[in-house]
């Protein structure tokens, strides 16, 4: 297990892949290392991309922001422990982690990046006290996702957020409220009909 209580002087820029924290343990990961918990800082971009062994990441910050690319390709990662708001999710920041089923945040998910959850096969459950707006393409095939945030007013969900799922799994996704919005429907409008009946 690794605790990071904070990862140092870099700007306002969590989103910079120029920060000296890119690809923070590629190469020299301890097989050990199966547990993560970042305390206090928010995540800068590609700061474990493509790290190996780590199963379970805490991170644990409110008003939290995940840098782009963060943890992509981290395909031993099983779930994500959020213990606050969480203001936003990088584009890629989760993209093809192949192993995670949970992504759980205790407040609010903002803002979800373009690509930040795609092609996540097992992702079953994203679960906060409500979401905001969805990225192009955030959860494209995401095809065991069950379950999201109920979404607030207004939200914004960009083109292809769900695309790959199919309709029985688009039916099970429990979204409470969903209104349209400018500029994208979920799986390029195919599902438009199903949303209404939500």
């Amino acid at each position: 297990e690794l605790t990071v209580p904070f990862f140092g002087s870099r700007g306002d820029d969590t989103n910079s892949s120029t920060t000296e924290f890119n690809n923070l343990f590629y190469g020299v990961e301890p097989v050990s290392f199966k547990k993560l918990t970042v305390t206090n800082d928010d995540v800068p971009a590609s700061a474990f991309y493509s790290a190996q062994h780590v199963e379970e990441v805490i991170l644990q910050k409110d008003d939290l922001t995940i840098g782009k690319s963060a943890f992509e390709h981290l395909d031993s990662l099983k779930r994500v422990v959020c213990t606050g708001n969480v203001l936003s999710i990088g584009q890629n920041a989760f993209n093809d982690c192949q192993g995670l089923q949970t992504f759980e945040a205790t407040g609010e998910l903002t803002d979800v990046g373009m690509d930040a959850f795609r092609s996540n096969a097992c992702l079953t459950s994203v679960s906060a006290t409500q979401i905001g707006s969805i990225g192009q393409n955030a959860f494209s095939g995401c095809t065991a996702l069950t379950e999201l945030p109920k979404f607030v007013a207004d939200s914004y969900v960009g083109n292809g957020s769900f695309a790959g799922l199919t309709i029985p799994f688009i039916n099970m996704i429990k979204i409470p409220v969903l209104t349209k919005s400018p500029g994208g429907f979920l799986v390029y409008g195919i599902v438009i009909a199903v949303m209404n009946k939500i």
